[in-house]
């Protein structure tokens, strides 16, 4: 038990460093959108393109999509942050645990969706491309919350067993 608590604090210590990073993200998106320095390019799809030459409406809609990338970033780092800190306690099967691992699963789920459309925005304008990884891990983990679920259950059943 101990091997478990000792990683899952290092687990939730990288959350914890996943939600800083989305947020110094978000603020440098900010910034970057209103100030852009001289002879920035940004990278879509393997596409280089000079962020002075977009017009305002191509900025805006690629800050979104860049947005919503760093929700769902920080969406799971959250739900990770708070199930490892739960495994951290000796908290293995407890609806809290159930409850954080489907917040994990459904952002990962979020995660393709958002990765599915993040092409069509200007300035590569390509066709819709499902991510279906990211889609079929974030359903698999979806199962592996049931299982822990499961096993809440069968523990509940066993601490009122007499």
């Amino acid at each position: 038990m101990e091997q478990i608590k000792r990683n899952s604090r290092i687990v939730r210590i990288f959350a914890q460093l996943g939600i800083y990073f989305a947020i110094l993200g978000a603020i440098f998106v900010i910034f970057m959108m209103i100030e852009t320095p001289a002879g920035t390019n940004l990278s879509i799809h393997h596409i280089n393109i000079p962020m002075n030459s977009l017009p305002m409406w191509d900025k805006i809609a690629i800050s979104i999509i860049i947005f919503c990338f760093l929700a769902v970033f920080l969406m799971a780092c959250i739900y990770l942050k708070k199930l490892f800190a739960l495994y951290e306690q000796g908290i293995i099967f407890d609806d809290k645990n159930v409850k954080y691992m489907r917040g994990f699963s459904y952002s990962i789920i979020l995660y393709s969706i958002v990765n599915s459309f993040s092409g069509i925005v200007p300035p590569t304008h390509k066709i819709f491309e499902p991510d279906l990884v990211s889609f079929i891990i974030g359903v698999i983990f979806l199962v592996i919350s049931m299982v822990i679920d499961e096993g809440r259950k069968i523990k509940q059943e066993q601490n009122l067993t007499v």
